[in-house]
């Protein structure tokens, strides 16, 4: 049953999307005047409203016969941002030049994303929060949810360009609109180019294939710095890259007593001077404290919302946490598992936006797999903050082992579900995760 829904669904869209795409506003008002002239014409006696019914019927043939005739000789290259950020409204725009060898006017250039028709499992489990706003119909039949599924699909609303006029073998430049309403890849599918006919009726519409993408960063929450120093050993920089080390590797320690063996380089000429004994510089090698940032994705479809908040905060927190003196692990289990440190010499904070921008759902049963693989990298974390999507044994325990080992674990659930309080364990909810974030810099900073 639900197949067939969705599918009635699909066609209806795609008739109204050709209606949409075909017919300009004075076209809509035409199709209108058809309607009520059939409405009077029906009968047979009054002459006048069946007249009406075939002028309008004519002229609208007629302009869509027109459009054939349409063929625009246009290159078309799309500029966009390397990236934005979920619910960013972005200035792009077009070059487009003339090839032909007349002007070319009253033309609009659409961005085309394709048919992103969600399947019957998306639909099941979608949740619109717009949905408790509708009537009790729009409700019942869910054609309004399934619109609200497919502009998630398409991961953003755009506003078309219009060419007022482009002389022959001229360029311009069209600017344009668009406006993302979620993270991931916003994907291209080519452009609609459409001039309304002599009549102004109906549009003469063409697509041109150019694929493309625009990446979308996920939204970040102004979040205070956190305060994640625990007990455990820190990272030295000894093992850390070359290229990221400023100056020494070794702090200055001391003086000592010359010892056969130690390096020239090392006297201390100064001291050697004023005592007649050779002395030699000791240095200690320098630590850096090394923290931990676990985002929990074993979540399932019906946790969408509070798997978005968790990655919106650990976006927030990657952007936050200071790593010019320390390192930043973000720990995930995805298609498999990854970890990537953040730090001089290491990931910049952009590139690790960038993946968290298109990271997944895992299945709930892979918070073993996550739990396994932070217990083999806790000996080198002095903290760790936990992005959790819901609280039972599994990730109790994961936070009891943790502590175990002295690391300072801030544990971040973001649910609906009331949890019982416990230390360093806050409860956000996905609506208003802020109400929580504003007050963990006070209290752990």
């Amino acid at each position: 049953m639900r197949s067939l829904i969705c599918f009635q669904f699909k066609i209806f869209y795609q008739l109204s999307q050709w209606y949409k795409h075909h017919f300009t506003v004075t076209g809509y008002w035409v199709i209108g005047g058809m309607l009520l002239a059939l409405m009077v014409g029906i009968n047979t006696r009054i002459s006048f409203g069946s007249q009406i019914f075939a002028f309008l019927l004519v002229s609208t043939i007629l302009d869509a016969v027109f459009s054939l005739y349409f063929k625009p000789k246009l290159l078309i290259k799309r500029v966009l941002p390397t990236f934005t950020t979920s619910g960013d409204s972005i200035r792009y725009h077009f070059e487009v030049e003339n090839l032909s060898a007349y002007a070319e006017s009253g033309i609009t250039i659409e961005d085309d994303f394709g048919l992103k028709i969600p399947g019957k499992r998306a639909f099941k489990h979608y949740i619109d929060p717009l949905d408790k706003q509708r009537n009790w119909f729009d409700r019942k039949v869910g054609y309004p949810k399934w619109l609200g599924l497919v502009r998630l699909k398409r991961g953003a609303d755009i506003e078309k360009g219009t060419i007022t006029t482009i002389l022959a073998n001229q360029s311009q430049t069209v600017p344009a609109k668009l406006t993302t309403i979620k993270r991931g890849l916003v994907q291209f599918e080519g452009y609609l180019i459409k001039r309304p006919g002599p009549l102004g009726i109906f549009n003469a519409v063409r697509r041109v294939p150019d694929q493309g993408q625009l990446l979308v960063l996920p939204t970040r929450y102004p979040v205070a710095s956190l305060d994640l120093q625990g007990q455990s050993a820190h990272q030295p920089i000894g093992s850390i890259p070359a290229t990221c080390i400023m100056g020494g590797a070794h702090e200055f320690f001391g003086l000592r007593e010359y010892q056969p063996g130690d390096a020239k380089r090392d006297i201390h000429w100064k001291s050697w001077a004023k005592t007649g004994k050779p002395v030699i510089k000791e240095y200690r090698p320098e630590h850096m404290v090394r923290h931990g940032l676990v985002l929990d994705t074993s979540v399932s479809a019906e946790f969408h919302a509070e798997f978005e908040t968790g990655i919106s905060i650990a976006a927030s927190y990657l952007c936050t946490l200071d790593t010019k003196e320390s390192l930043l692990d973000l720990i995930f289990i995805g298609t498999q598992a990854f970890q990537f440190t953040l730090g001089q010499g290491f990931t910049s904070s952009t590139e690790v936006l960038k993946v968290l921008a298109t990271v997944k759902r895992s299945e709930p049963d892979n918070i073993d797999r996550l739990a396994s693989l932070v217990t083999q990298h806790s000996d080198q974390l002095s903290g760790c903050i936990l992005l959790l999507s819901c609280w039972d044994e599994k990730r109790q325990k994961l936070v009891n082992q943790l502590q175990f080992r002295h690391i300072k674990v801030l544990v971040l659930i973001v649910t609906t579900n009331p949890i019982k309080p416990q230390p360093n364990i806050y409860v956000l909810n996905p609506a208003d995760p802020m109400k929580v974030l504003s007050k963990l810099g006070k209290a752990d900073g």
